[in-house]
């Protein structure tokens, strides 16, 4: 890690668990607005767990008129929403391709995964319009 990321670290330290508060609070947003919308999948958290939710997750089923690629465009260009893609497998990175070996349900569960945004600044009306852009687009 190079020194000024140290240093930013080390300044930020002291703010975790407020950032870790904002966002557990914008991943329940998300799990009681989105729970039930067809097409898409929530992570399940273990009861007891204290999970950071550094990322907030969803799956999205695919068909024929929709895909993670068409869900995630849809958000960028008519709502204006930012997403990423943060899960590629292992077996796929340039370190590992020479290996080979076949991982299908790796391979399908990372094609559907798509992250929503989740950071701590995000307002309540930030997280609501996410969420009413993903019922409009009912992935």
């Amino acid at each position: 890690m190079p020194d000024i990321t140290a240093a930013v670290g080390l300044c930020q330290w002291h703010r975790l668990p407020a950032f870790t508060e904002a966002r557990v609070r914008i991943a329940a947003a998300y799990d009681r607005e989105l729970a039930g919308l067809p097409g898409l999948h929530l992570p399940a958290v273990e009861a007891g767990v204290g999970h950071g939710r550094f990322l907030c997750p969803i799956l999205i089923d695919p068909a024929p008129d929709r895909s993670r690629g068409s869900v995630a465009e849809a958000l960028r260009e008519v709502h204006g929403i930012g997403t990423s893609v943060h899960f590629q497998p292992v077996h796929r990175l340039a370190s590992y391709r020479h290996i080979e070996c076949r991982l299908p349900v790796t391979g399908r569960a990372a094609a559907r995964q798509l992250s929503l945004p989740c950071y701590p600044a995000m307002t309540a009306d930030d997280v609501q319009r996410v969420v009413g852009a993903l019922h409009a687009l009912r992935p």
